[in-house]
């Protein structure tokens, strides 16, 4: 696949903190997370998490000098925000509330 210059423009513009670019990244591929998460047993704060998350993770991997897309900017996000939010529905399904054991505590 090929990936467009536009694509790596972005990924250089975040190696150098461009507030714009963290602002057209929100613009353009927010709601496809949003979308997800909505899908999948979550809400609006959530998906706002996740995608935090992700353009976290993305900044963090463009900041490393051998870093190259190997698909596309969106798809990229949108594995990244998927895996984030599956690992935390699995998560949510092995938590233990502390307050079901409180009557027990006597």
């Amino acid at each position: 696949m090929k990936i467009s210059q536009s694509d790596i423009d972005v990924i250089e513009n975040l190696r150098i903190g461009s507030r714009y670019t963290f602002e057209m990244l929100y613009k353009e591929h927010f709601n496809m997370v949003y979308y997800f998460v909505l899908k999948n047993s979550g809400n609006k704060e959530d998906a706002k998490d996740v995608f935090q998350e992700t353009i976290i993770i993305l900044f963090e991997k463009s900041k490393h000098k051998d870093f190259s897309l190997s698909c596309t900017l969106k798809t990229f996000i949108y594995s990244i925000a998927r895996n984030l939010w599956l690992k935390k529905l699995r998560n949510k399904r092995k938590q233990v509330h502390v307050a079901d054991f409180e009557q027990y505590i006597k």
